[in-house]
């Protein structure tokens, strides 16, 4: 029965990688967020913002993020896609796509096990497309009412190519990352995260990631939310910046 749901997931990610042809959003992606339902059986969550950008980019952006996800005992099977349409002064100058699919076990005590696979691009950063599977664990060091603190860890292999330049990359990186989320009040949160990918060869090559989100629950699917992202490359393409940022305010809905 759990294979079936892991051909379905895999089947889903094949089909949105296929469709999914036009320009995307890369960098590192937080993979962590949407939905946090623990309840067995499907479930998931839609995410929709606006943003303005600068760095890199100057434009305005439109975007949506959905989750779908199983659990089942131990298990928990999750698949994450996300789009994004730019405008600069009105007219279409991009749009994005992201897949992802990710599987944690459940160990003992805090600790879970994870792997996933991921495809990325981004136009902005001269990202042809970044392919990664990687395998690693995470544990829970708090998980009590109004605090959730979690720390983790994976191996990554990379392929990566950059337009322009002939042929692709092959690389292995660490990516750690750290997450927090503070309950204010019973509707009001703040999410924390940050992810640290330094190439496993020279700890000098890295990517960082960090977002911080305030959350306003409107009803008990449906929350407000607004933050800022910022990300860094050690070492970007030739022409890009090393520094981009990103500000949002949207709504989210899970189901």
């Amino acid at each position: 029965m759990f294979l079936r749901h892991v051909l379905t997931l895999v089947f889903c990610l094949s089909t949105l990688l296929v469709v999914g042809t036009s320009p995307c959003q890369a960098g590192i992606v937080n993979t962590l967020r949407i939905s946090s339902s623990d309840q067995a059986g499907w479930s998931g969550g839609l995410s929709g913002s606006h943003s303005a950008e600068g760095g890199n980019s100057r434009v305005t952006k439109l975007a949506f993020s959905s989750l779908v996800q199983y659990r089942q005992g131990d298990d928990l099977l999750r698949l994450m896609g996300s789009g994004k349409r730019s405008s600069s002064d009105g007219v279409e100058s991009g749009r994005a796509f992201m897949g992802h699919l990710r599987h944690n076990r459940r160990l003992v005590g805090p600790w879970s096990t994870l792997a996933f696979v991921q495809w990325q691009e981004n136009p902005f950063q001269r990202l042809k497309s970044r392919r990664l599977l990687g395998l690693g664990g995470r544990c829970d060091l708090l998980a009590r009412e109004g605090l959730d603190l979690a720390l983790g860890g994976a191996f990554m292999w990379e392929r990566e190519q950059i337009e322009d330049v002939p042929g692709a990359a092959t690389d292995q990186r660490l990516s750690f990352f750290l997450s927090l989320v503070y309950r204010v009040t019973s509707r009001v949160s703040l999410d924390g995260l940050a992810f640290f990918q330094p190439a496993a060869s020279e700890l000098a090559d890295h990517r960082v990631f960090a977002q911080g989100d305030l959350k306003v629950e409107i009803t008990g699917a449906l929350t407000l939310f607004t933050g800022v992202q910022v990300e860094k490359d050690s070492r970007p393409a030739a022409g890009v910046s090393r520094t981009d940022w990103e500000t949002s305010t949207g709504v989210s809905y899970d189901f």
